[in-house]
């Protein structure tokens, strides 16, 4: 008995012992099966790649700043040393072996602004750089690793804080937050010489027809994928793998180019008998397949003349002035090498301060705006004289005449005379008399030069009348440019005023030295008749 339990023992510990030899057996198959699969990816990676130079570790060397359309942008990208020992690594062959090089050539598009730029293999038996692939391999699925220059556009959006929703109220105030987001407009192929330590990089000059501000340069590796290359529509993807060396990306400020405002003259006359010269260029601008694209992200401007006023000058913030006084605008696209535009006499009608600037049509930060000052007098050709040395004795079959000159190019019935009246001297009064009385008016027929008021206009209860001549401007805006004054009725030196008998002194203003004590007279004797002149004011001052 207890040698069977023995033998039975020894059966069951060898039953154990094959199961576990089978198990065993079985995960090391599983093993090399993985191993098999790894072996086979890596391998298809390696022999289906076309491995351009791709910088890992380097630098690259841009400006900090650049004036967008002023031409092609330059950079240099200086890689390490290592970068140089990969590619001849990857074109070791075994003797013997055949080998097509497949190199990398860049085809650009009709249209570069958009920032697409596409590539695609060539496979030939000419020398080159990159790892050889059969015609099979070729048919199938085939990587490609290389370098990359990204440019990226740093937008700023502006948006509400969560439970920050302004309500309407007047006051309320609201948070804002800036959520910053990339725009990539452009993607430049960079191919390395590994016989040079820095290659150039040439950025096209529409890369930056965007608009200026912040944008960020980075040299990336991307990982093209073409499957099924000999079907009419391959399958093809890109992953972008990001560089190892943050000294790869860069922070570029763009500018817009600035404008160059010529005005000729600054300082005129009204209704000049010239019109003014305004001269506009972009010296900095150098680039013609942004120009003569029609570039719909270049931004729009408005050409404006601006009235600022007869004491005002245009020296304040400009951007919410009245539609009535922008006198002329012209809207201008892009940045024009040279553009020149005429300003009409019709336009100055008002003597003031004038402005001519260039503002954009989008405000914008970083679109700049460009003002010239104009400086614009009365002119000499306006002469305004009435015809009457008092207005009566009245004709009744012509009236009191006015006769005129003006300017060349003044508004078709724009001006007018208009006609005023004074009443009476108040003889109680230290000042003459200076209030006017709008009684009428007439307008100006351009190419005449005289018109004449009735008799039935006039009354000799006022001592004086005064004829205005009214210089309308194009905006609608008048001013009065010559008066003349005549007299209600003859005046003789005999009509003048008199000065009365001198008051009695008043008493001293004060008890101490240098007091002083007055005393007046009048214009009274006589009174001044109808329109004859005013006595002056005299005052005698007595110093204690």
């Amino acid at each position: 008995m207890p040698t069977n339990r023995k033998r039975k023992k020894t059966v069951g510990m060898s039953g154990t012992a094959a199961a576990a030899s089978s198990a065993s057996a079985s995960g090391h198959e599983s093993v090399v099966k993985w191993k098999i699969m790894i072996s086979s990816i890596i391998f298809l990676l390696f022999c289906c790649t076309s491995h351009v130079l791709a910088v890992r570790r380097g630098r690259l060397m841009s400006p900090s700043t650049f004036t967008a359309l002023s031409g092609d942008l330059h950079v240099q990208i200086q890689f390490s040393g290592d970068e140089e020992q990969q590619q001849p690594q990857q074109q070791q062959q075994q003797p013997g072996q055949r080998t097509n090089i497949t190199q990398l050539q860049p085809q650009y598009q009709n249209n570069i602004t958009d920032g697409s730029v596409d590539a695609h293999l060539n496979t030939d038996s000419s020398s080159g750089f990159g790892v050889g692939v059969s015609q099979s391999e070729a048919e199938g699925m085939v990587n490609t690793i290389m370098s990359t220059l990204v440019i990226s556009k740093i937008v700023n959006d502006a948006a509400p804080a969560e439970g920050q929703i302004d309500s309407g109220t007047s006051g309320s105030s609201q948070l804002v937050l800036q959520r910053r987001r990339k725009e990539i407009v452009q993607n430049i192929p960079v191919f390395p010489d590994p016989r040079q330590n820095i290659t150039q990089v040439t950025v096209p000059c529409q890369t930056f027809a965007r608009g200026g501000g912040l944008y960020e340069m980075q040299v990336v590796r991307n990982l093209k994928t073409t499957v099924n290359r000999s079907d009419p529509t391959p399958l093809t993807t890109t992953t972008l793998m990001p560089a190892q060396d943050e000294r790869l990306l860069q922070t570029l400020d763009v500018r817009w180019p600035s404008a160059e405002m010529l005005v000729s003259p600054v300082t005129l006359r009204t209704y000049p008998k010239a019109p003014v010269q305004v001269t506009l260029r972009f010296p900095e601008v150098n680039c013609e397949r942004a120009l003569h694209g029609a570039e719909p992200s270049l931004p729009d401007f408005w050409l404006e003349l601006i009235y600022c006023g007869k004491e005002r000058t245009c020296s304040y913030d400009m951007a919410n002035v009245s539609k009535s006084s922008v006198l002329f605008a012209e809207q201008v696209h892009g940045f024009p090498k040279l553009k020149k535009v005429q300003l009409g006499c019709e336009l100055f009608g008002l003597a003031g301060n004038y402005a001519v600037q260039l503002r954009p049509m989008v405000p914008a930060l970083n679109v700049p705006t460009t003002r010239r000052m104009l400086s614009v007098d009365w002119s000499d050709e306006f002469v305004f004289n009435v015809y009457a040395r008092s207005i009566f004795p009245c004709d009744p079959h012509t009236g009191v005449g006015v006769l005129y000159e003006y300017p060349g190019c003044i508004l078709e019935q724009g001006d007018r005379v208009r006609l005023y009246a004074k009443l009476r001297a108040d003889v109680a009064s230290l000042k003459p008399p200076t209030s006017l009385h709008y009684v009428a008016e007439q307008r100006v027929v351009k190419s005449q030069h005289s018109l004449y008021f009735s008799c039935e206009l006039f009354s000799e209860k006022y001592v004086e009348y005064c004829f205005v001549y009214v210089s309308q401007a194009i905006s609608g805006a008048v001013a009065d440019v010559r008066m003349d004054c005549v007299p209600t009725l003859p005046v003789s030196e005999s009509d003048t005023g008199g000065w009365g008998a001198w008051s009695e002194w008043t008493p001293c203003s004060t008890n101490c030295l240098g007091g002083t004590r007055n005393r007046y007279r009048f214009c009274d004797s006589p009174p001044p008749r109808y329109g004859a002149k005013f006595c002056e004011v005299c005052t005698q001052l007595w110093l204690r």
